[in-house]
């Protein structure tokens, strides 16, 4: 890794924590239980769609509000623009990779359960 693409690493981090740590476990039990109303068809993939969106633009509200807050100080790894667009880059590419493991253990709660020891499935057993 670079040190640039470190240094916006970093930033891109910092932003990432900043919106995990208003309330981290209540956001692991909301992507938790968004996982279920996946798996149990309570949820459509557009609503998914739809609440990342959302996420995706608080992201860049939450690094635009950084980046204006802290742009010209001395110790601030962004110098420009451009590495503003870099950093939003890899916050949005963390959000992603949520609604990513989202729609992984959502298949993984559909697939069918085994019954223990006999190797069948509970539906096969009809």
């Amino acid at each position: 890794m670079t040190e640039y693409e470190s240094r916006i690493r970093s930033v891109s981090s910092l932003i990432n924590e900043m919106r995990a740590t208003s309330g981290s476990t209540a956001t692991t039990l909301m992507f938790a239980f968004i996982s279920v109303m996946l798996s149990k068809n309570k949820m459509t993939e557009r609503d998914l769609e739809v609440i990342f969106d959302v996420e995706r633009n608080q992201t860049k509200q939450t690094l635009q509000s950084y980046f204006n807050q802290n742009y010209g100080e001395d110790d601030f790894e962004l110098k420009n623009e451009k590495e503003k667009e870099d950093a939003e880059k890899f916050c949005l590419e963390y959000v992603d990779n949520i609604k990513e493991n989202i729609k992984l253990a959502a298949e993984h709660m559909e697939s069918p359960r085994r019954k223990k020891g006999t190797g069948k499935t509970e539906e096969s057993e009809e």
